[in-house]
């Protein structure tokens, strides 16, 4: 969904202000507890129209192979959320483990998903149906499960849902493109997918798959997909790999349909990462109104243009933040960007920040950057928020921290400007 509309700007991104945002408060929702209560949310939330948050759980549940959650807000003043576990995942052959994306919702309000592990033991996409009015459990359907090869394996981001009802995502290993050139943690694997996945036709219950790319690698391609896809007015997706290149820093790509919808898609690689300016994109993309890129790499925010041209807005230093390449980013009206780092902040506690960055004003090129919030990772706070925020109507920010919180659980947070 395309939030705003702002102009790319070029040059040395400069640093406003490292600390804490005046007249500002952040403040924990709700701290996971582990074992049967959930474990260490990796993903963002979703927020429905009744202001109720859903997200993953990497770890935790009934069998200990994560979860579904939701939160419920109070009815009054001053009283807690309410947290309910919608799903838990067993594993095995039957059922997915390890959600590490997050949650999209179609118009009746079903939950749709991937998990990094279950299945075959390569992963699956699955299905939360909203309980009928009168009912309360929500009924889980595992839609397709991975067999590793040619079909890929490890579908890590979140999906994306056109009108027809296909899912498209991606998968960090597996497919038919080239050698097993990508090395993953010292192993080789296939580079990775951009997949469709179709509902069933009338009278058949299996979903469909189809590969629309498998990537091949090494100095001429995309590798490893490791976030989900944005798609423009046009129909063309966009995403980033951590990997490929002639230096292996990582890429941003697209992949057009083919005209009529019949025949191969066309990948195109916008961007092979340059030395020095931030590597390894893990993030899903945003676009603004005018076909520009926004995106978090492992030390960096940059921009693409429509013709390519890369912008490198930010490199992080540390007392701003470290690693913000998992979150993305979104905007405000304003043409604001929002997103988390990992780590670094002011005061070296090393647990994470929320930043802003502002657009250049009239006549310069430099954005702006605010650190609106230091995670403290104490008790009373969150640490390590690897997810993309969330905004309300009010300007409110919400997100999920992988560790922190009551119990170093991981916790929900809100964050209110």
């Amino acid at each position: 969904m395309l939030r705003s509309c702002i102009c790319a700007a070029v040059g040395v991104f400069a640093v406003l202000q490292a600390g804490v945002a005046a007249a500002s408060s952040e403040s924990v929702l709700y701290s996971f507890k582990g074992g049967t209560d959930g474990a260490m949310p990796f993903a963002g939330l979703l927020a429905d129209t009744e202001g109720h948050l859903y997200g993953t759980l990497t770890q935790g549940g009934s069998a200990n192979s994560g979860a579904v959650f939701e939160l419920t807000p109070p009815t009054k003043a001053n009283r807690p959320w309410t947290k309910k576990l919608l799903h838990s995942f067993k594993g095995g052959p039957k059922d997915g483990a390890d959600p590490q994306g997050g949650l999209i919702a179609d118009s009746l309000g079903n939950l749709y998903g991937t998990t990094v592990e279950g299945g075959s033991g390569f992963g699956t996409v699955y299905e939360l149906i909203k309980p009928e009015p009168g009912k309360t459990a929500w009924e889980e359907k595992v839609l397709y499960v991975f067999k590793s090869g040619l079909d890929g394996s490890m579908p890590e981001g979140t999906l994306l849902l056109d009108a027809a009802g296909n899912l498209y995502g991606t998968t960090s290993e597996g497919g038919g493109g080239g050698d097993t050139t990508c090395v993953v943690g010292g192993t080789p694997v296939y580079c990775g997918t951009v997949f469709r996945l179709s509902p069933p036709a009338p009278g058949k219950t299996k979903w469909t798959e189809v590969i629309l790319y498998s990537f091949v690698g090494g100095a001429n391609d995309a590798a490893v997909p490791r976030a989900g896809l944005i798609v423009n007015s046009n129909g063309t997706l966009f995403g980033t790999t951590q990997y490929g290149g002639s230096f292996d820093f990582g890429t941003v790509f697209s992949l057009t349909p083919p005209p009529g919808g019949h025949g191969a898609w066309t990948e195109s690689v916008l961007l092979f990462f340059p030395a020095g300016a931030g590597v390894a994109p893990q993030c899903t993309l945003l676009m603004d109104g005018f076909g520009n890129l926004y995106g978090t790499s492992n030390e960096s925010v940059f921009s693409v243009a429509e013709n390519g041209q890369y912008n490198l807005l930010h490199h992080f230093q540390g007392q701003d933040g470290s690693s913000p390449g998992y979150a993305g980013l979104i905007m405000d009206a304003g043409g604001n960007l929002y997103s988390t780092t990992s780590a670094g902040g002011p005061n070296n506690n090393d647990d994470g920040t929320i930043f802003e960055m502002m657009p250049p004003a009239a006549g310069q090129t430099a954005w702006a950057l605010t650190v609106l919030h230091n995670f403290a990772g104490n008790p009373t706070d969150g640490q390590t928020p690897f997810a993309p925020l969330i905004m309300d109507a009010t300007g409110t920010l919400f997100g999920t921290t992988f560790l922190g919180g009551t119990d170093n659980f991981g916790a929900v947070f809100k964050f209110v400007p």
